[in-house]
């Protein structure tokens, strides 16, 4: 399924997108908008976002593996493309059901980012200092 390396990043990306939700959600209390529709969008928007993170590292996991490099390439097409309409569609209910706050679903896709962002700033400054 997934390899050794596979799996640390997708712990790490669960990590860090829950304690950024988990902030996120702090911050609707502190500034007065918090109701339960903002913690069903973050359920929601973090587990769609980890769901997606694992379809990614699945489908790496798989092309890796795949000798002829236009099979790989349609495969990570498809994939993407697969990915991209499950987030569509989640901010699409998002949106349409008041049931979930539309801001709480999508800022979970946007700390992704942000995690992969530290997770390679911090992997490089351990290289370079040897840690």
């Amino acid at each position: 399924m997934l390899d050794t390396g596979l799996r640390k990043e997708v712990v790490r990306m669960c990590i860090g997108v829950s304690v950024m939700s988990i902030i996120m959600i702090a911050g609707f209390a502190v500034f007065g908008h918090f109701n339960m529709s903002v913690l069903y969008g973050a359920a929601l928007g973090t587990a769609v976002t980890l769901l997606n993170y694992f379809f990614l590292a699945l489908s790496v996991a798989h092309v890796v593996n795949k000798k002829d490099k236009s099979d790989a390439k349609l495969f990570m097409n498809i994939s993407y493309f697969l990915r991209i309409i499950l987030i569509a569609v989640t901010v699409g209910v998002a949106i349409r059901f008041p049931f979930f706050n539309a801001v709480s679903v999508i800022l979970p896709f946007i700390f992704e980012r942000i995690v992969i962002l530290i997770i390679h700033m911090r992997d490089g400054k351990n290289e370079h200092t040897g840690s």
